[in-house]
């Protein structure tokens, strides 16, 4: 037994922890108190903004504006600047913009009365990551329904139910957060297996397989993503026949994305593979294990589980670099949030939309980490054992 284990744990108060971590000597002591004044300054004024003087709820924009004071007036007459209902934004946050142009942010122009098949969608996803964790049953392979139930929630999206009156929703009417979260879902879930066969192409022994990887690896990035976009959306309908060029925008985003992705994850694949020591190698081959058998059986393992946190990064790099669609026209969760100030009603409220959206991405790249960190543990453990 480990010999951490038979330590007995002493239980520490709050104020013992504080105490020992932010007041320890006079230095820290001081340092911690010109920190919490910097933060305070700093914070302050955003607290202000968006807690104390916030509307937080409302149906019409007016609740967002005040009428114009004497001085105001005169002041924007001379600037030119007097707006016509004679009423200017308050000084806080609007949050009634993004309550009542939630649509808007989570599915873009898609159909209002098709938008329960997005919930319906997200919630089938769900019970697949469930079925995919947990094992209820020996006799269903739980992996074969995950994959079922995240396909059926896709379908759902975009075709319906096959025999129901549900209408085919063309993806050029989709936007906000499901093209995000689409082409950061599937873009992770394709470019990983091709990320790993490229990270053992490129250590083939075989010449032309290795400087195939190679060559694809180096080519792509050695390019930005914005390159590729253009290429796929632009450039690459140039080379198809006529038919073949008709394919669907956020499909070539989907493909752009996942080709730049893949070379990203090879080469941190490739670099969990030279972590692994040549011992385990050996040891493998002992044991008359072939070559495929030794690769997925004793050398993918260990190297996927060195090269985790890195693989973490870079699905959180895609996450956010989803936002580039938007120069091919694309709204994903970012475009669909600057177009809340095109609105009429609740124009000029483009910071109070840029936060919602920051916040999304937080919470999902937030997820990502604390999800990979449970994994992370569930390894040791199991290391450990």
């Amino acid at each position: 037994m480990n010999e951490r284990n038979l330590k007995p744990r002493v239980h520490e108060s709050a104020f013992s922890r504080l105490k020992k971590h932010f007041f320890s000597t006079k230095g820290n002591t001081l340092l911690t108190l010109i920190i919490a004044v910097m933060l305070l300054a700093v914070t302050k004024p955003i607290v202000q903004w968006a807690f104390v003087d916030a509307v937080w709820f409302s149906t019409t924009a007016d609740s967002c504006t005040r009428p114009i004071t004497e001085d105001e007036r005169v002041k924007l007459t001379e600037e030119g600047a007097l707006p016509a209902d004679g009423r200017v934004k308050m000084d806080g946050a609007c949050w009634p913009a993004i309550w009542n142009t939630a649509p808007l942010l989570v599915a873009g122009r898609y159909p209002h009365e098709e938008r329960w098949r997005i919930g319906v969608g997200f919630v089938l996803l769900g019970l697949g990551l469930v079925f995919a964790k947990k094992r209820f049953t020996k006799k269903i392979s739980l992996k074969v329904l995950s994959v079922v139930v995240g396909l059926g929630a896709f379908l759902l999206v975009i075709h319906g139910v096959p025999g129901t009156p549900l209408k085919v929703v063309e993806t050029n009417l989709w936007g906000g957060f499901l093209v995000t979260f689409v082409l950061a879902f599937l873009g992770i879930a394709g470019a990983f297996p091709i990320g790993l066969l490229l990270a053992i192409g490129r250590r083939s022994k075989l010449f032309i397989v290795q400087k195939c990887c190679v060559i694809y690896i180096e080519a792509i990035r050695g390019v930005p993503l914005v390159t590729v976009l253009f290429m796929a959306n632009f450039l690459l309908p140039l080379f198809l026949p006529a038919s073949a060029a008709q394919i669907d925008p956020l499909l070539r985003a989907l493909v752009a994305v996942i080709a730049f992705q893949a070379a990203y994850i090879a080469e941190v694949v490739r670099g969990g593979l030279q972590a692994i020591p040549s011992g385990q190698y050996e040891a493998s081959q002992a044991l008359g294990l072939s070559s495929l058998q030794s690769l997925g059986l004793v050398i993918l393992p260990q190297a996927l589980r060195v090269s985790l946190p890195p693989l973490v990064g870079t699905f959180i790099s895609l996450l956010k670099d989803t936002s580039l669609v938007a120069i091919i026209g694309l709204f994903d969760l970012l475009g669909s949030a600057r177009n809340i100030t095109s609105i009429p009603e609740w124009a000029g409220r483009d910071f109070e939309a840029l936060c919602a959206a920051g916040l999304v991405y937080w919470v999902m790249c937030y997820f990502l980490s604390r999800y990979s960190i449970s994994i992370e543990n569930k390894l040791q453990l199991r290391q450990a054992r």
